[in-house]
């Protein structure tokens, strides 16, 4: 330690103002390096060390297992911080658009096997001491991630995590919450029109409410000054979509048309079916 106030003041004047940055940095070390010990082929719970990685940029060593009898890799993070993270995270590659991922990623929340109760997502976000509590659907992959900087409460999360994403309940009356349902526009009205419902399909009626998302994303929303999707050929968003070779624009929206599934070739996929991530 470097003394309280009187050490502080050292650190200010021989780092120019910034104590507590360099302070926090130098006491970083200690995690760092018990995770520089690890060596290559160390065996740990059933998982074997890959690879060691120092990331002194961040403060942090990156240590990445496998998994000996699943193949799951997984990442941990070492640093002195007071949160303690954990993500498990699968891949969902869309075969279609169906949006099954994200519906997925929506009902395993709503129950499993040791867990069975109506919610316990939402039940633990007002009985934990989690600094963060989520769950995200991408592209191709869904992660389920939180942070607490207590040790008991990590263990509970981390059960309720683990036995959400491996051993869900899977519900119908579930499925007609977070997916999609019909229901009448007024329910004291059965008169009234019939109309789709649901919180995964609400949920992508805001996200492509901006017309620019659907080509470019959330992320890269068309700004003033940049050209958009409008100025763009299919031939030129073809060339630069992240997956493999793929089929034209027109191509995909005749097939979509006509109902006919998309050949698998033309879908991206990853090795790894999950991966484990700790902070």
């Amino acid at each position: 330690r470097c003394g309280g106030r009187r050490g502080l003041g050292v650190l200010r004047r021989l780092s120019g103002g910034h104590a507590h940055h360099r302070a926090w940095r130098w006491n970083s070390n200690r995690a760092c390096e018990r995770a520089l010990q690890y060596k290559l082929g160390d065996k740990i719970h059933g998982f074997t060390v890959n690879q060691v990685t120092s990331v002194p940029e961040l403060f942090l060593t990156a240590v990445k297992l496998i998994h000996d009898d699943t193949g799951a890799r997984y990442l941990h993070l070492a640093r002195e911080d007071t949160n303690n993270l954990f993500s498990v995270q699968f891949r969902t590659t869309p075969m279609d658009s169906t949006g099954v991922p994200h519906i997925l990623e929506h009902t395993v929340l709503c129950g499993s096997q040791k867990y069975p109760c109506r919610d316990p997502f939402f039940r633990m976000l007002n009985r934990s001491l989690s600094t963060f509590m989520n769950a995200f659907t991408a592209s191709d992959y869904t992660l389920y991630p939180f942070s607490t900087q207590n040790p008991k409460d990590f263990q509970n999360l981390l059960s309720v995590y683990l036995d959400a994403t491996f051993f869900p309940c899977l519900r119908e009356l579930d499925f007609w919450q977070e997916g999609w349902r019909l229901e009448h526009e007024n329910l004291r009205d059965p008169q009234t029109p019939l109309v789709f419902k649901g919180v995964v399909f609400n949920e992508m009626k805001g996200a492509f409410v901006i017309r620019s998302r659907i080509s470019w994303g959330q992320c890269c929303e068309q700004k003033p000054g940049v050209a958009g999707p409008g100025c763009c050929s299919s031939q030129q968003v073809s060339d630069h979509v992240w997956g493999p070779p793929v089929y034209d624009l027109q191509q995909v929206c005749e097939i979509k048309a006509i109902f006919i599934p998309l050949p698998r070739h033309c879908l991206f996929t990853h090795s790894c079916p999950c991966t484990r991530c700790t902070f």
